[in-house]
Protein backbone atom coordinates (compact mmCIF):
# COMPACT_ATOMS: atom_id res chain seq x y z
CA UNK A 1 0.00 0.00 0.00
CA UNK A 2 1.56 3.75 -0.93
CA UNK A 3 0.90 6.51 1.63
CA UNK A 4 -0.84 9.84 -0.06
CA UNK A 5 -1.08 13.15 0.78
CA UNK A 6 -3.73 14.04 2.52
CA UNK A 7 -6.98 16.08 0.75
CA UNK A 8 -6.77 18.76 3.76
CA UNK A 9 -3.47 20.61 2.62
CA UNK A 10 -4.01 20.69 -1.03
CA UNK A 11 -7.40 22.31 -0.17
CA UNK A 12 -5.73 25.03 1.95
CA UNK A 13 -3.43 25.81 -0.79
CA UNK A 14 -5.87 26.08 -3.20
CA UNK A 15 -7.73 28.50 -0.91
CA UNK A 16 -4.67 30.56 -0.47
CA UNK A 17 -3.70 30.68 -4.45
CA UNK A 18 -7.42 32.00 -4.80
CA UNK A 19 -6.84 34.47 -1.93
CA UNK A 20 -3.73 35.95 -3.41
CA UNK A 21 -5.04 36.29 -6.54
CA UNK A 22 -8.13 38.38 -5.70
CA UNK A 23 -5.77 40.53 -3.41
CA UNK A 24 -3.08 41.37 -6.77
CA UNK A 25 -6.38 41.50 -8.81
CA UNK A 26 -8.09 44.27 -6.35
CA UNK A 27 -4.39 45.95 -6.07
CA UNK A 28 -4.25 46.28 -9.86
CA UNK A 29 -7.76 47.61 -10.16
CA UNK A 30 -6.94 50.42 -7.11
CA UNK A 31 -3.65 51.27 -9.28
CA UNK A 32 -5.55 51.59 -12.63
CA UNK A 33 -8.28 53.91 -10.75
CA UNK A 34 -5.26 56.21 -9.25
CA UNK A 35 -4.08 56.61 -12.30
CA UNK A 36 -6.93 57.51 -14.08
CA UNK A 37 -7.43 60.43 -11.01
CA UNK A 38 -3.94 61.56 -11.76
CA UNK A 39 -4.73 61.64 -15.59
CA UNK A 40 -7.60 63.64 -14.96
CA UNK A 41 -6.16 66.20 -12.52
CA UNK A 42 -3.31 66.78 -15.02
CA UNK A 43 -6.14 67.08 -17.52
CA UNK A 44 -7.72 69.68 -15.67
CA UNK A 45 -4.01 71.64 -14.85
CA UNK A 46 -3.42 71.52 -18.36
CA UNK A 47 -6.73 73.02 -19.40
CA UNK A 48 -7.04 75.64 -16.46
CA UNK A 49 -3.30 76.58 -17.98
CA UNK A 50 -4.42 76.64 -21.10
CA UNK A 51 -7.04 79.50 -20.68
CA UNK A 52 -4.93 81.65 -18.51
CA UNK A 53 -2.46 81.47 -21.22
CA UNK A 54 -5.26 82.29 -23.71
CA UNK A 55 -6.78 85.34 -21.45
CA UNK A 56 -3.28 86.93 -21.05
CA UNK A 57 -3.08 86.57 -24.67
CA UNK A 58 -6.49 88.33 -25.59
CA UNK A 59 -5.81 91.13 -22.29
CA UNK A 60 -3.58 94.25 -23.32
CA UNK A 61 -1.07 95.06 -20.99
CA UNK A 62 -2.17 97.73 -18.33
CA UNK A 63 0.19 100.50 -19.55
CA UNK A 64 -1.62 100.16 -22.89
CA UNK A 65 -4.74 100.03 -21.69
CA UNK A 66 -3.50 103.71 -19.53
CA UNK A 67 -2.61 105.08 -22.64
CA UNK A 68 -5.74 104.19 -24.71
CA UNK A 69 -7.68 105.77 -21.56
CA UNK A 70 -5.65 108.36 -20.99
CA UNK A 71 -3.72 109.74 -23.95
CA UNK A 72 -2.49 112.83 -22.31
CA UNK A 73 -0.48 110.17 -19.81
CA UNK A 74 1.39 108.87 -22.42
CA UNK A 75 4.37 111.22 -22.24
CA UNK A 76 5.10 110.40 -18.48
CA UNK A 77 4.22 106.59 -19.14
CA UNK A 78 7.10 106.49 -21.98
CA UNK A 79 9.19 108.76 -19.94
CA UNK A 80 12.63 106.90 -18.98
CA UNK A 81 14.38 107.61 -15.66
CA UNK A 82 17.86 108.18 -15.99
CA UNK A 83 20.84 106.66 -13.14
CA UNK A 84 20.90 109.75 -11.16
CA UNK A 85 17.18 110.43 -11.08
CA UNK A 86 16.70 106.75 -10.04
CA UNK A 87 19.17 107.48 -7.49
CA UNK A 88 17.03 110.72 -6.23
CA UNK A 89 13.62 108.98 -6.13
CA UNK A 90 15.70 105.57 -3.87
CA UNK A 91 16.98 108.61 -1.52
CA UNK A 92 13.40 110.81 -1.52
CA UNK A 93 11.39 106.70 -0.72
CA UNK A 94 14.14 105.90 2.15
CA UNK A 95 13.66 109.65 3.37
CA UNK A 96 10.05 108.94 3.43
CA UNK A 97 9.83 106.22 4.73
CA UNK A 98 12.18 107.49 7.63
CA UNK A 99 9.72 110.48 8.30
CA UNK A 100 6.68 107.95 8.74
CA UNK A 101 8.34 105.69 10.96
CA UNK A 102 9.50 108.59 12.83
CA UNK A 103 5.86 110.32 13.21
CA UNK A 104 3.47 107.50 13.44
CA UNK A 105 5.92 105.02 15.51
CA UNK A 106 8.69 106.77 17.31
CA UNK A 107 7.56 109.54 18.40
CA UNK A 108 3.73 108.74 19.60
CA UNK A 109 5.83 105.86 21.49
CA UNK A 110 7.87 108.51 23.15
CA UNK A 111 4.88 110.50 23.94
CA UNK A 112 2.75 107.69 25.74
CA UNK A 113 6.23 106.92 27.65
CA UNK A 114 6.20 110.05 29.14
CA UNK A 115 2.40 110.43 29.98
CA UNK A 116 3.26 106.99 31.11
CA UNK A 117 6.13 108.05 34.05
CA UNK A 118 3.69 111.25 34.19
CA UNK A 119 1.34 109.06 35.66
CA UNK A 120 3.22 107.07 37.58
CA UNK A 121 4.91 110.18 38.74
CA UNK A 122 1.26 110.94 39.76
CA UNK A 123 0.60 107.82 41.43
CA UNK A 124 3.50 107.32 43.48
CA UNK A 125 3.02 110.77 44.76
CA UNK A 126 -0.45 109.95 46.49
CA UNK A 127 1.03 106.98 47.66
CA UNK A 128 2.89 108.59 49.49
CA UNK A 129 0.71 111.14 50.63
CA UNK A 130 -1.82 108.36 51.73
CA UNK A 131 0.85 106.80 53.21
CA UNK A 132 1.99 109.94 55.19
CA UNK A 133 -1.96 110.18 56.38
CA UNK A 134 -2.42 106.74 57.31
CA UNK A 135 0.88 106.69 59.51
CA UNK A 136 -0.25 110.47 60.49
CA UNK A 137 -4.30 108.81 61.87
CA UNK A 138 -3.68 108.34 65.03
CA UNK A 139 -1.69 111.35 65.91
CA UNK A 140 -3.83 113.70 64.32
CA UNK A 141 -6.71 111.89 66.18
CA UNK A 142 -4.53 112.63 69.26
CA UNK A 143 -4.43 116.31 68.53
CA UNK A 144 -7.64 116.37 67.72
CA UNK A 145 -8.89 114.90 70.57
CA UNK A 146 -7.16 117.21 72.26
CA UNK A 147 -8.43 120.35 70.51
CA UNK A 148 -12.04 119.34 71.50
CA UNK A 149 -11.26 119.03 75.11
CA UNK A 150 -9.57 122.44 74.57
CA UNK A 151 -12.44 124.46 72.77
CA UNK A 152 -14.88 122.53 75.17
CA UNK A 153 -13.28 124.24 78.59
CA UNK A 154 -12.78 127.23 76.61
CA UNK A 155 -16.83 127.15 75.87
CA UNK A 156 -17.49 126.52 79.48
CA UNK A 157 -17.05 129.98 80.08
CA UNK A 158 -19.46 131.59 77.91
CA UNK A 159 -22.82 130.81 77.92
CA UNK A 160 -24.84 129.65 74.61
CA UNK A 161 -26.21 131.90 72.14
CA UNK A 162 -28.28 134.47 74.05
CA UNK A 163 -31.66 136.09 72.30
CA UNK A 164 -32.18 140.16 72.43
CA UNK A 165 -33.94 139.54 75.89
CA UNK A 166 -31.55 137.44 77.38
CA UNK A 167 -28.60 139.84 76.65
CA UNK A 168 -30.92 143.03 77.31
CA UNK A 169 -31.29 141.24 81.24
CA UNK A 170 -27.54 140.41 81.26
CA UNK A 171 -25.99 143.84 80.04
CA UNK A 172 -28.32 146.05 82.37
CA UNK A 173 -27.86 143.95 85.25
CA UNK A 174 -24.22 144.36 84.46
CA UNK A 175 -24.70 148.48 84.36
CA UNK A 176 -27.22 148.41 87.20
CA UNK A 177 -25.08 146.48 89.83
CA UNK A 178 -22.07 149.26 89.49
CA UNK A 179 -24.23 152.19 91.13
CA UNK A 180 -25.49 153.56 86.88
CA UNK A 181 -28.85 153.74 85.64
CA UNK A 182 -29.37 152.25 81.92
CA UNK A 183 -31.09 154.91 80.16
CA UNK A 184 -31.61 153.42 76.43
CA UNK A 185 -29.66 149.90 75.26
CA UNK A 186 -29.23 149.23 71.73
CA UNK A 187 -28.53 145.67 70.44
CA UNK A 188 -27.13 144.74 67.46
CA UNK A 189 -28.19 141.53 65.73
CA UNK A 190 -25.68 138.23 66.84
CA UNK A 191 -22.87 137.93 64.81
CA UNK A 192 -21.11 134.99 63.46
CA UNK A 193 -17.26 135.00 62.18
CA UNK A 194 -14.05 136.85 63.19
CA UNK A 195 -14.24 138.47 66.33
CA UNK A 196 -12.96 142.50 66.29
CA UNK A 197 -10.47 143.80 68.38
CA UNK A 198 -10.55 146.85 70.14
CA UNK A 199 -11.10 150.08 67.78
CA UNK A 200 -12.24 148.21 64.51
CA UNK A 201 -15.66 149.92 62.92
CA UNK A 202 -18.52 147.34 62.69
CA UNK A 203 -21.76 148.23 60.58
CA UNK A 204 -25.27 146.15 60.61
CA UNK A 205 -28.20 147.14 59.13
CA UNK A 206 -30.47 144.96 60.69
CA UNK A 207 -31.84 143.25 64.08
CA UNK A 208 -31.46 146.01 65.83
CA UNK A 209 -33.72 146.09 69.22
CA UNK A 210 -33.89 148.84 71.96
CA UNK A 211 -35.02 148.40 75.89
CA UNK A 212 -35.16 151.10 78.20
CA UNK A 213 -35.42 151.10 82.28
CA UNK A 214 -36.06 154.10 84.62
CA UNK A 215 -39.07 154.98 83.30
CA UNK A 216 -36.68 156.52 80.37
CA UNK A 217 -37.87 157.26 76.60
CA UNK A 218 -36.43 154.39 74.69
CA UNK A 219 -34.05 154.43 71.52
CA UNK A 220 -33.05 152.30 68.84
CA UNK A 221 -30.22 152.19 66.20
CA UNK A 222 -29.47 149.90 63.47
CA UNK A 223 -25.86 150.25 63.33
CA UNK A 224 -23.22 150.71 66.24
CA UNK A 225 -20.04 152.67 65.23
CA UNK A 226 -16.51 152.47 66.90
CA UNK A 227 -14.00 154.63 64.93
CA UNK A 228 -11.29 155.12 67.59
CA UNK A 229 -9.68 153.06 69.80
CA UNK A 230 -9.62 155.25 72.39
CA UNK A 231 -11.58 157.08 73.86
CA UNK A 232 -12.03 160.37 75.33
CA UNK A 233 -13.49 161.33 78.67
CA UNK A 234 -14.11 165.18 79.15
CA UNK A 235 -13.68 167.15 82.29
CA UNK A 236 -12.66 170.97 81.03
CA UNK A 237 -9.68 170.57 79.06
CA UNK A 238 -8.41 167.33 80.01
CA UNK A 239 -8.73 164.35 78.12
CA UNK A 240 -7.96 160.93 79.11
CA UNK A 241 -7.96 157.42 76.54
CA UNK A 242 -8.54 154.06 77.30
CA UNK A 243 -8.75 150.47 75.74
CA UNK A 244 -8.71 146.85 75.95
CA UNK A 245 -7.74 144.22 73.54
CA UNK A 246 -9.58 140.87 73.11
CA UNK A 247 -7.56 137.97 71.76
CA UNK A 248 -9.32 136.17 68.48
CA UNK A 249 -11.59 132.98 69.07
CA UNK A 250 -12.93 130.46 67.41
CA UNK A 251 -16.47 129.33 67.30
CA UNK A 252 -18.22 132.41 69.24
CA UNK A 253 -20.55 134.61 68.32
CA UNK A 254 -21.10 138.29 69.45
CA UNK A 255 -23.48 140.90 69.66
CA UNK A 256 -22.79 144.74 69.99
CA UNK A 257 -24.53 146.40 72.70
CA UNK A 258 -24.64 150.51 73.64
CA UNK A 259 -25.99 151.62 76.65
CA UNK A 260 -26.99 155.29 77.23
CA UNK A 261 -26.56 155.73 81.20
CA UNK A 262 -26.23 158.65 84.00
CA UNK A 263 -24.17 158.06 86.82
CA UNK A 264 -20.65 159.40 88.08
CA UNK A 265 -17.43 158.75 86.74
CA UNK A 266 -16.17 156.14 89.38
CA UNK A 267 -19.53 153.92 88.86
CA UNK A 268 -18.24 154.11 85.09
CA UNK A 269 -14.55 153.26 85.92
CA UNK A 270 -15.93 150.03 88.20
CA UNK A 271 -18.42 149.11 85.22
CA UNK A 272 -15.29 149.09 82.61
CA UNK A 273 -13.02 146.72 85.35
CA UNK A 274 -15.42 144.39 86.03
CA UNK A 275 -16.71 143.91 82.18
CA UNK A 276 -12.84 143.66 81.44
CA UNK A 277 -12.64 140.78 84.13
CA UNK A 278 -15.93 139.40 82.47
CA UNK A 279 -14.47 136.51 79.80
CA UNK A 280 -17.58 136.78 78.07
CA UNK A 281 -17.95 140.89 77.59
CA UNK A 282 -15.46 143.27 75.74
CA UNK A 283 -15.47 147.08 76.25
CA UNK A 284 -15.02 148.57 72.71
CA UNK A 285 -15.66 152.42 73.29
CA UNK A 286 -17.27 154.71 76.07
CA UNK A 287 -18.01 158.69 76.54
CA UNK A 288 -17.76 159.99 79.93
CA UNK A 289 -19.46 163.32 80.09
CA UNK A 290 -18.69 164.20 83.93
CA UNK A 291 -20.09 167.90 84.47
CA UNK A 292 -23.56 165.93 83.21
CA UNK A 293 -23.04 162.60 84.53
CA UNK A 294 -23.99 160.61 81.81
CA UNK A 295 -22.26 158.70 78.93
CA UNK A 296 -22.90 155.36 76.49
CA UNK A 297 -20.90 152.60 77.03
CA UNK A 298 -20.65 150.17 73.55
CA UNK A 299 -19.57 146.31 74.79
CA UNK A 300 -19.45 143.07 72.94
CA UNK A 301 -21.19 139.97 74.32
CA UNK A 302 -19.44 136.91 73.59
CA UNK A 303 -21.19 133.41 73.10
CA UNK A 304 -20.19 130.47 72.26
CA UNK A 305 -22.03 128.03 69.66
CA UNK A 306 -22.01 124.87 71.87
CA UNK A 307 -24.35 123.51 68.85
CA UNK A 308 -21.62 123.65 65.99
CA UNK A 309 -19.17 121.53 67.97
Amino acid sequence: MTNQPPKKDENKQVQQAEREAEKKARKQQKELEKQKKTAAKERLKQQQAAEKAEKKANKKPFKETLKAQLPFLTPVLEYQFNKREKMMLYILGMFLLVMAALFLVFFPAVTKLQSTLDERTTVLEQQSDMKLAISSLKSNQTLLNAAQSNLASKQASYSDVLNNAQLDTLVTTLVGSQGLNPQTLSIDSVTQGAVPSFGTKTDSTSGSSSSSSSSSSSSSSGSSDISSGSTSTSNGDSSTSTGTTSDKQSALSYATVTVTYTGGHSALMSLLDTANAHPEIQVMGFTDDIKNNKGTVTLNVYMANKAAQ
